[in-house]
């Protein structure tokens, strides 16, 4: 999705299978900001809905991979 490469909060971008087509993994300051990011990828072409998990809390976060 090229509108997500030049969004410093879109932290990551998938295609995905099942319900939806991407995955953005996205930081922002607030739920205030959250909105106004919402907003604009709601008016991206293409984009039809959007549905949104907000992460409470972080049990573990890496970017190790373990490649044998």
């Amino acid at each position: 999705m090229e509108h997500s490469q030049n969004m410093k909060e879109v932290l990551e971008c998938h295609s995905i299978t099942g319900d939806g087509s991407h995955l953005l993994k996205i930081r922002t300051e607030n739920t205030t900001t959250l909105e106004k990011l919402l907003s604009k990828i709601q008016n991206w072409p293409g984009v039809k809905s959007s549905k949104t998990s907000i992460v409470l809390s972080t049990h573990k976060e890496t970017f190790e991979i373990n490649i044998k």
